[in-house]
């Protein structure tokens, strides 16, 4: 019978082949298992024809094209394939950008554009996805690094400067089909919103409104104002003081904005 190991066909004989079988033919080492998606602990599993294994060994580094054979294991090759052509552009990467970036690169993003011209600071460290060590660092420097960490094969296009006018959106966000607003200034929000709506209609554009505070999450909501402008927030909680920035709301947010673009990825191509 026929079974994809790693990506690649082998043929074995008898119908009752195990996991064993796979791992000594073609990687003894391995010590990670993956069967159909889901990973299996027991090296007596029973293996079916067309089966998709994944043998790993934990700890090392995994080439481009063992990279995107776990993840279409896990999303399936029809939806991966979408998911890989997509290019995202996030405006500002702090609380809601960095966090919707590296779940980004998790869901095989394989090519995203940011533009942020702040640096890392102490207080981004309660909702903010970066580190003690980033510290000082430019965010789109500190950012490149993470992201490296998890896929160190995607395509980082990134532009360590501030978002003033058309120019500057056309210049960095040309080549994506979804742009996702992320600023923490609403005049700067309103101007990216209202710029990819009316002069690139055929570009997606998320955008995020009161996640401030430590409010009930289930009112972050999203709104579908067109068909390519999506709002997610509940309107009303904007930093103040006594209401600042917190991560679980944040965080949800940026997961919503995550959901939001994967949802379109699988309808528009």
């Amino acid at each position: 019978m026929k079974v994809l190991i790693n990506g690649k066909a082998y043929s074995f004989e008898g119908k009752n082949v195990k996991l064993k079988a796979l791992i000594d033919k073609t990687k003894p080492q391995a010590d990670l298992f993956i069967i159909n998606g889901f990973p299996v602990n027991n090296a007596s599993h029973k293996i079916f024809p067309n089966d998709e294994v994944y043998l790993l060994k934990k700890g090392e580094h995994l080439s481009i094209d063992e990279i995107e054979s776990l993840l279409i294991a896990r999303h399936s090759p029809r939806i991966h394939n979408k998911i890989k052509k997509a290019k995202i552009g996030i405006a500002g990467i702090g609380g809601l950008g960095s966090n919707l970036i590296m779940a980004l690169v998790r869901l095989g993003i394989s090519e995203i554009t940011y533009a942020d011209f702040d640096i890392v600071d102490p207080t981004n460290l309660n909702r903010q996805h970066y580190f003690v060590e980033h510290i000082g660092m430019n965010k789109t420097d500190a950012l490149e690094d993470m992201i490296k960490k998890v896929n160190p094969h995607i395509k980082i296009n990134k532009f360590n400067e501030k978002i003033e006018n058309r120019k500057d959106i056309e210049k960095i966000f040309k080549n994506c089909d979804i742009v996702a607003e992320c600023f923490d200034n609403k005049v700067y929000k309103k101007l990216l919103v209202d710029e990819i709506s009316m002069n690139f209609p055929e570009k997606y554009v998320i955008s995020v409104s009161g996640v401030a505070g430590f409010d009930d999450s289930q009112k972050i909501k999203i709104h579908h104002l067109t068909n390519r402008v999506t709002i997610i927030g509940d309107l009303e909680n904007e930093a103040k003081e006594n209401m600042g920035l917190m991560s679980p709301r944040v965080t949800v947010a940026s997961g919503h904005m995550a959901n939001e673009i994967l949802n379109i990825i699988l309808n528009i191509y």
